[in-house]
């Protein structure tokens, strides 16, 4: 995740997806067990939020 001035969100889910399909403008994400799929649900707000932090505070 990130944007267009090269500024990074990395997940920090350590399990990798087991799938990952785009579908009519959403991204569905397939876990192995239900606990990774939760750390990664837990991760996106933190994620956007992040992002959006940049965005703020971009100097340009």
């Amino acid at each position: 995740m990130g944007d267009d001035y090269f500024q990074r969100v990395n997940c920090g889910v350590k399990a990798p997806p087991v799938d990952v399909r785009l579908a009519e403008g959403s991204m569905f994400v397939l876990y192995q067990s239900r606990p990774d799929a939760e750390a990664f649900a837990a991760w996106i707000p933190q994620a956007l939020a992040a992002v959006e932090h940049g965005y703020r505070t971009m100097r340009g």
